[in-house]
């Protein structure tokens, strides 16, 4: 008897769940669908161009779940215009698409587009590039950086041409101190340095950078050059330094005799004269008297 009736309870129980299902299934098929018709702009690319012809690709997608047909956008913005759209023709529920614009713009800058599909309208902002005068600005900006390096360039060759004029002038004392110390300054010679400033200078004057390296190069060096020769000079020793007074003192006492001769010759000749002048004068008065 207990048996039965737990048959008899599950019976029942599959029986109400059956029930149950039918009339679920009976309400789902009594709901009517609803058509849904919906779409967003789901890409914009590209959104950096350049001033002329450029292509544009927006994605479509269906939101809805009704078949969308011949999707073609009116697309307005400051200098821009479309010559050829290629739309979607049509689109699935839940599939998207690119509808492709061959556009021309006029303007750079940053500019908004007004995208109008059908019954909505979206935005898109862009960035238009002119490429040439992007580059004439790339151009200018190199052109001062090159003009900003060159006069930097100028004023260090100047102060390094003012540092070695100083040590000409240092130089040249020296020699000159030297010398008067009865130093030997016969293998000092400044004339190359002197050379090579003059040239630099020269060279910065006319702008000329690489020359003027050059030349204050070569000029570094070359003070260098006499400045260990002068370092090194040693003093005349004093037998060389008589025997060469000896010749100065030689010369001007020869000097002086040919002077002294040529004097005594000058005076004969002139007491010569005045006596034959003196025989003339009584010559011609013995002639008067005669007469």
């Amino acid at each position: 008897m207990k048996k039965f009736l737990i048959f008899l309870s599950l019976v029942c129980m599959f029986s109400l769940v059956s029930g149950q299902e039918n009339v679920t299934e009976n309400i789902t098929e009594n709901i009517p669908i609803v058509s849904v018709t919906d779409f967003e702009m789901t890409n914009f690319l590209p959104d950096e161009v350049n001033i002329g012809d450029n292509q544009f690709n927006i994605q479509i997608k269906n939101t809805g779940n009704t078949i969308l047909e011949n999707i073609i956008p009116l697309i307005t913005g400051y200098g821009f215009s479309t010559y050829e759209t290629i739309p979607i023709e049509t689109l699935e529920p839940n599939e998207a698409l690119y509808i492709i614009l061959l556009s021309h713009l006029r303007e750079s800058g940053n500019i908004v587009l007004k995208i109008k599909i059908q019954n909505k309208t979206f935005y898109q902002n862009i960035s238009v590039i002119d490429k040439n005068a992007t580059q004439n600005e790339e151009k200018l900006k190199e052109y001062l950086q090159q003009q900003k390096e060159k006069e930097e360039a100028l004023l260090s060759l100047s102060l390094e041409l003012k540092s070695l004029k100083e040590k000409y002038s240092q130089l040249q004392n020296e020699v000159s101190n030297k010398s008067a110390l009865d130093y030997d300054v016969s293998k000092i010679n400044l004339n190359e340095f002197k050379r090579y400033l003059r040239t630099a200078e020269s060279n910065i004057f006319v702008e000329d950078t690489e020359n003027a390296k050059i030349n204050l190069n070569f000029a570094q060096e070359e003070y260098q050059d006499q400045k260990s020769l002068l370092d090194s000079a040693k003093t005349i020793p004093f037998i060389y330094r008589i025997k060469d007074n000896s010749v100065i003192f030689t010369t001007i006492a020869g000097a002086l005799i040919m002077m002294f001769t040529l004097y005594e010759l000058l005076k004969r000749k002139q007491e010569s004269l005045v006596e034959k002048m003196q025989k003339l004068k009584e010559k011609n008065k013995e002639l008067k008297e005669e007469k």
